[in-house]
């Protein structure tokens, strides 16, 4: 892009600095008959041709703000665009050859040092993308982007801290338990029938609003005795699979409920959160639930979802779900020792 274009602002350890617009990142939905443009910006990545293909597959794993996660955003460019995924591949493979490693070559292609983008291993990710490269176009590649599709609103007249003490008033005893299990959950969501209307609770996909006389508290462990309140939000009467399916509902909710519109702010942080955070005993039990759930049919899934307070609903749950199991699996999530 000419030089006229402008010039980015980007943050580093040293402070800002100024960075010369190099090419433009486009979103866009390949699902309709035409494409559609979902957003534009600016960046100032390397536009060497002898990477080019491989830098445009290496940013979907990261510009991902549209997206579910970085592999469904990997599938979406590799189904769409086989000759660039192929021509990633060889540019990959190419590059390992002189690279120190995953993290050297992607740095040098993107010219941005970071993260893996799943897992906090550079050489297992690296492994996967090259495996993934060469397996060609996905057989269902996901073309929806993510949604919070359930919110929780207080009404005006409501003291939230005082409903917020009146459930940690009635729950105390679970509260201890959860409390004194070195091994438990990191994050606890608790649910108290307040007696009371208290607000509503918003849905889309059909569209309903639903006056609710639950409330759900989103708690972590604190450095002290007593947890920290993340979040507080109204909410529906607990769904028969909160019993069958317990870590759906206080765990995963606890990262992927209405909450999120405040903490984690889209559905792929919020997975990275729980995959970071909580104990492995706690990820293994989520994850067998998980894989209790996916022998349900679709509807059931959503209602199980649903009825454990989860607010990310896309049209592809049982993939979403199935993916959060693959990556758990698949990647070390925590830095040994």
């Amino acid at each position: 892009m000419p030089d006229s274009v402008g010039t980015l602002f980007v943050r580093t350890e040293a402070g800002v600095v100024e960075r010369a617009v190099t090419c433009a990142v486009v979103r866009l939905d390949l699902s309709g008959p035409t494409p559609l443009i979902l957003s534009s910006v600016p960046e100032d990545l390397p536009v060497g041709e002898e990477r080019w293909e491989l830098l445009q597959l290496l940013a979907a794993t990261t510009a991902i703000e549209d997206w579910l996660d970085p592999r469904a955003a990997v599938d979406a460019l590799a189904t769409a665009d086989p000759m660039t995924a192929a021509a990633a591949l060889e540019q990959w493979r190419a590059g390992s050859r002189t690279a120190a490693g995953p993290a050297d070559l992607v740095t040098t292609a993107t010219g941005v040092p970071g993260e893996p983008p799943e897992g906090v291993s550079w050489s297992v990710w690296g492994e996967w993308f090259e495996r993934r490269l060469a397996q060609g176009p996905a057989r269902s590649p996901v073309r929806e982007a993510p949604a919070l599709h359930r919110v929780g609103r207080f009404d005006p007249d409501v003291s939230v801290g005082d409903l917020v003490s009146a459930v940690l008033e009635t729950r105390t005893d679970a509260l201890e338990r959860w409390l004194a299990d070195a091994g438990g959950s990191r994050r606890l969501r608790v649910v108290v029938d307040a007696g009371r209307p208290v607000g509503s609770v918003e849905l889309t996909h059909p569209a309903l609003s639903t006056t609710a006389q639950h409330v759900a508290v989103v708690l972590q462990r604190g450095s002290g005795a007593s947890p920290l309140v993340l979040d507080a939000h109204p909410e529906l009467p607990p769904g028969g699979s909160t019993e069958r399916f317990p870590h759906l509902g206080a765990v995963l909710a606890a990262y992927t409920g209405p909450a999120l519109q405040r903490l984690d702010a889209q559905p792929w942080p919020a997975q990275q959160a729980l995959l970071r955070q909580e104990p492995s005993g706690v990820v293994d039990h989520l994850l067998e639930e998980l894989q209790d759930l996916d022998r349900l049919d679709d509807d059931g899934v959503r209602a199980a979802v649903l009825g454990a307070g989860g607010a990310v609903l896309p049209g592809d749950l049982r993939g979403w779900l199935q993916r959060l199991r693959w990556r758990a699996r698949s990647f070390p999530w925590r830095e040994e020792g």
